[in-house]
């Protein structure tokens, strides 16, 4: 089976949970033996040393710096792509960067097409609409991207608007999807309420359960109990009601440390020190490598990610992967993965006295923290590790492949 992947960027090292599943999906496919091909603007220098015999990278060229994958990077992407699946015989074209037109999903020549899909951001939620909307305009500080187009570049856009305006490649879901690999059950549901035709499979992301997994504790012996946060800092990931609930905790706790690894838009990373530099409990380590992450999960007593909206959020899977309860939201596809009460506490996003209450309920009751987590560390290696993630994908290819046999 030949598997065209279309991708942002393709690295081991760069910090978030799309780069993350870029690289670990087709390595873990690649393993299973199937051959892959990745598409993408942007690949890591000697990336090519790390990988199998069939698993082979592309770079496009003349693609501009951009935080996801944009409409004419991804149009340049289907021109570039259009020589390799005939060539190299492809049976599946895939794009894993989520919720976006692909070309692909219109011009299939004879191809099944398959989209990953995540829960998009509401900008309607009358809760959240000003914290996401402000992300969303400062996107690009956050990622550092100081970029403006030529004249070139300018008429590329104008083509590519009138591209995807002619074909009406304009749908964040595109109807001509052959299979939707769906990072959360809400969106199966919302999918088969829309009449969507295509095949809706429950794919999740997934963690390397030998890479993170449980250790001896590296905070050993300083009777302090730590509360980590990792990602990047936004209002989005829920940190001002965070920022807020853990003032209020430590107030009568004076042992206790919340740790935020993770780099933003320098305004909000601001915003966000100003409003809790009285608190020395309270500690902002800048960005780090997925190494030290990983210390830094395993060091800790709970991870905490109280995000607003989120399509998955990876980080709850690598840090109950290391063994540790965690205390999220009830949104997006976090539902699918923390049991609430089980391996870990839920709440209502922009909550902060729920956030308040599930931090002082693990900080009073010690036991829970050990007995969550090994439960937590149990639901991930049953469920979510990369190579049973990659079977379910590949057993999803060769359902739609057959599928077409039989018609």
């Amino acid at each position: 089976m030949n598997i065209l992947i279309l991708t942002h960027t393709f690295s081991d090292k760069v910090i978030g949970g799309e780069a993350r599943i870029s690289w670990e999906l087709p390595v873990a496919l690649a393993k299973r033996g199937l051959n892959v091909f990745v598409v993408t603007p942007y690949v890591e220098k000697n990336i090519t040393d790390k990988l199998f015999s069939n698993l082979r990278v592309y770079k496009v060229p003349f693609c501009h710096p951009s935080p996801g994958l944009d409409a004419s990077n991804m149009l340049r992407m289907f021109f570039y792509s259009l020589p390799l699946i005939f060539l190299k015989k492809i049976d599946i074209i895939h794009l894993i960067s989520s919720n976006g037109p692909c070309p692909f999903s219109k011009f299939k020549f004879g191809k099944k097409f398959v989209e990953s899909a995540d829960i998009s951001h509401n900008y309607h939620d009358p809760l959240i609409k000003e914290e996401l909307w402000e992300d969303r305009l400062k996107k690009k500080e956050a990622d550092h991207i100081d970029y403006k187009p030529g004249i070139a570049e300018k008429i590329f856009d104008k083509f590519t608007s009138l591209f995807y305006g002619i074909f009406g490649l304009n749908e964040i879901y595109p109807r001509g999807t052959d299979l939707f690999a769906c990072r959360a059950t809400k969106i199966i549901n919302y999918l088969k309420g829309q009449n969507y035709r295509a095949e809706l499979v429950y794919i999740p992301n997934g963690v390397d359960i030998e890479k993170f997994r449980p250790q001896i504790s590296l905070n050993t012996g300083n009777n302090r109990f730590t509360f980590l946060f990792v990602g990047k800092l936004t209002k989005t990931k829920g940190l001002a009601y965070l920022l807020d609930a853990f003032n209020r905790l430590s107030e009568n706790n004076k042992f206790i440390d919340l740790l935020l690894i993770g780099g933003g838009a320098s305004s909000t990373v601001k915003y966000f020190t100003e409003k809790s530099k009285e608190n020395k409990n309270i500690h902002f380590l800048g960005i780090k490598s997925a190494d030290e992450i990983k210390n830094y999960y395993m060091s800790c007593d709970i991870f905490i990610m109280p995000s607003l909206s989120e399509g998955f959020g990876i980080a709850n899977l690598e840090a109950m992967a290391c063994g540790k309860p965690v205390i999220s939201t009830r949104v997006g596809g976090i539902v699918d993965v923390v049991v609430d009460g089980e391996t870990g506490l839920l709440v209502n996003p922009a909550n902060v006295n729920e956030l308040y209450l599930a931090m002082e309920k693990f900080l009073d009751n010690p036991g829970m923290v050990i007995k969550m987590g090994g439960m937590a560390r149990k639901r991930v290696v049953e469920n979510f590790s990369w190579n049973i993630v990659a079977e379910k994908l590949h057993n999803a290819y060769a359902s739609i492949l057959s599928y077409e046999k039989q018609s």
